[in-house]
């Protein structure tokens, strides 16, 4: 790769000798030689070039100084690229200089050796800052990006859980990095019909998010089919289907609908975690009709189960982050999760939350393991009350 060398000394000769000793590296690309007469046709030439030089130059010099293009290059360029030529004598002006930023220094007379050196060293020293500053920029955009990304995903989750006359509701949203492809909503209608979404995308990070946003937008495009859990379900997979995202991706989702004037809940599956409910005795539902993934329901078909509801209920809709935590084998699984459910039923929906983030925690360190879950959290909890009560 040919490095441009731009060399500012107002001693004519300086150019007739670096161009004959360096005469075969400038034949073969090696270096190109630019050449100024002092600090201010060096900064005009450095402004114009589009790469950035290796820039040589002497302490004394008309006009401006060595010193003083060194301040404005400084300011001008963040990567250090100025080598300061002076007297060895002249230590005071040469400390000046590396204080004020000089990547290296030569002394005068020149020595041809120590110059190439201290040019090879000095490219090398440069070209890992270019590629430090490159990875900085880089890592920057997608901070930026990711930082975009989750406040656009803010907007497409709910700002508030509905506030339903005989219902206790609770959402817990978590993603595992600053985005997630996880994504719950919810239907209102006339304060005594619920629908409830939690779905779950493959993957994670800004593609699964953008995904996420897909199905916000056809989930809320079924709202007229509210009552039909599986009508639900197959009218989201026809929106996402005919948006080509989830060709090589898919989402699992779990769909319910709760009735507060007949007590009754439907609920429909594709390819989801089951959705739990508590009863006052003990006894924990887990229903999970026959549904492929989003994507996949049309081909297989896709039921819907319907329960009665009490007061005392809890349901339960949750992705599967919450129990595929854990190291290799030793998952925390769905069994200790519907053993928690039961045990901490006692909690409200809040505190049962709180509970088990605790339990999955302890579970993490038992197997070593501390930080952040491996994969997005995502979950919504009702309580259903007496509704002479609610």
């Amino acid at each position: 790769m040919r490095r441009k060398l731009l060399v500012v000394d107002d001693e004519i000769d300086v150019e007739t000798m670096l161009r004959q000793r360096f005469r075969a590296e400038i034949q073969r690309g090696q270096y190109d030689f630019i050449f100024a007469r002092d600090g201010f046709e060096a900064l005009e030439i450095f402004r114009e070039l589009k790469d950035a030089p290796l820039i040589i130059t002497d302490i004394r010099m008309p006009r401006m100084d060595g010193l003083a293009l060194l301040a404005e290059i400084s300011r001008i360029d963040p990567i250090q690229r100025v080598v300061i030529v002076s007297a060895y004598g002249d230590m005071n002006n040469i400390r000046a200089a590396m204080n004020g930023g000089a990547l290296d220094f030569l002394t005068k007379p020149i020595d041809f050796e120590d110059f190439q050196s201290t040019v090879q060293r000095a490219l090398a020293h440069i070209a890992a800052q270019e590629e430090s500053h490159k990875r900085h920029a880089e890592l920057s955009g997608i901070k930026h990006e990711l930082e975009l990304a989750r406040k656009i995903q803010e907007t497409i989750l709910p700002s508030r859980t509905p506030d339903i006359a005989g219902l206790n509701i609770f959402s817990f949203y978590k993603p595992m990095s600053t985005v997630g492809g996880d994504f719950f909503g919810f239907y209102e209608d006339r304060g005594r019909h619920l629908g409830i979404l939690v779905a779950d995308v493959v993957g994670h990070g800004i593609p699964a998010a953008m995904i996420a946003a897909m199905v916000r937008v056809a989930f809320n495009l079924q709202k007229d089919a509210a009552s039909d859990a599986a009508a639900v379900l197959l009218g989201m997979e026809r929106v996402l289907n005919e948006s080509g995202m989830i060709d090589t991706n898919f989402v699992t989702a779990c769909y319910v609908y709760v009735d507060l004037e007949t007590m009754r809940l439907r609920t429909a599956n594709a390819g989801h975690p089951p959705l739990l409910i508590h009863r006052n005795n003990g006894e924990v539902l887990e229903l999970r009709p026959a549904g492929s993934i989003l994507g996949m329901l049309e081909f297989g078909g896709v039921e819907a189960q319907e329960v009665e509801l009490f007061p005392g209920d809890r349901i339960f809709a949750f992705t599967d982050g919450f129990f595929e935590c854990g190291a290799g084998l030793n998952w925390f699984g769905q069994e200790r999760l519907i053993q928690a459910f039961r045990e901490d039923a006692n909690l409200a929906p809040d505190g049962f939350m709180n509970a088990l983030l605790q339990r999955l925690n302890d579970w993490n360190r038992q197997y070593g393991i501390s930080g952040d879950f491996d994969d997005d959290l995502t979950a919504v909890v009702i309580d259903v009350q007496d509704p002479a009560n609610g």
